[in-house]
């Protein structure tokens, strides 16, 4: 079901799913303001579907506050990701004129003085996150969510942040392990569009392509994920698989890889043993769907 307020775009868009490929699908387009039709959307899922509802606003109001939000979040047999406009709303919601809009986004007049730029940032999505699970908790599971930036192509500032709420602890391993190969995509056009902005202006060609090298990059001081794994570990074996995974993903938005390069350290100076491998593995170094999703037993080594 596709969402369309204009009314030339909404033709358009009834013109394209009368196509031939689309044939075999059940597809629906409805003209109209999404906030109205909110209820006509969850009428057309029916309460026996699995569905996933992707919001993606081009601004903010009457999309993604919590109340508006509402009749999908209480949805059973529902995923959800939402393009949260970052920007916008770190500009206006220390405003006095937007208090009521931001107490409809984040629950309460959320107060970001004195803190910096990315403090502010996790503050807010973390508010915002919370707030989505106590409405979407309609399961016997606890609802989870994963969060992921996109930034400017020019400037390391946020453009809008990716939102994903489930029931389910492999989503959260899926949405991560597919985020990240975004992410190689965007550190290479970030990459590629710093160094053409050079080139503009020297006025000099440059003899390597920045990009190249980018997409092997790791954009995060391991050492801080080496910490958060001997926090999690014992010097008895414990186990970690699909529901720690999603856990430790939740946690911190941290990629997998991340998890998996500090663990293979941390081997390497001799602080960790994976119990379930004698020798130390190139890659995926721990096995988080192994034995049915229970894992691997880890544990810390006494030096």
């Amino acid at each position: 079901m596709y969402i369309e307020k204009d009314r030339r775009a909404y033709d358009k868009l009834v013109d394209f799913l009368k196509l031939d490929e689309w044939a075999k699908i059940e597809t629906k387009a409805l003209h109209g303001d999404f906030f109205t039709l909110r209820n006509a959307i969850c009428d057309w899922c029916n309460n026996d579907s699995f569905a996933f509802f992707f919001i993606d606003p081009t601004g903010w109001k009457n999309v993604v506050e919590i109340e508006t939000l509402k009749p999908l979040l209480q949805r059973k047999k529902s995923e959800y990701l939402i393009n949260f406009m970052f920007d916008f709303i770190l500009r206006i919601h220390t405003q006095e004129a937007f208090e009521i809009h931001m107490r409809d986004i984040f629950g309460i007049i959320p107060n970001t003085t004195n803190m910096t730029f990315d403090e502010r940032e996790e503050y807010l999505i973390r508010l915002y996150r919370k707030n989505l699970k106590q409405i979407s908790n309609q399961y016997d599971k606890e609802p989870r969510s994963a969060h992921v930036r996109v930034l400017y192509p020019s400037k390391d500032k946020t453009f809008f942040d990716l939102i994903y709420i489930t029931h389910h602890p492999l989503g959260i391993k899926t949405f991560m392990e597919e985020s990240e190969k975004v992410d190689i995509i965007q550190r290479m056009v970030r990459a590629k569009t710093r160094q053409q902005k050079r080139i503009e202006k020297t006025r000099q060609l440059e003899m390597f392509d920045d990009s190249a090298h980018s997409s092997n990059e790791v954009d995060i001081d391991l050492s801080e994920v080496k910490e958060y794994w001997l926090s999690k570990l014992a010097y008895s074996p414990k186990r970690f698989g699909l529901e720690k995974l999603a856990d430790m993903l939740e946690e911190t938005d941290w990629f997998i890889s991340y998890f998996q390069a500090a663990f293979k350290e941390l081997q390497k100076e001799g602080k960790v043993r994976n119990i379930d491998s004698a020798r130390i593995r190139p890659k995926n170094v721990v096995h988080f769907l192994a034995n049915k999703h229970i894992g691997e037993l880890l544990e810390k080594v006494r030096l």
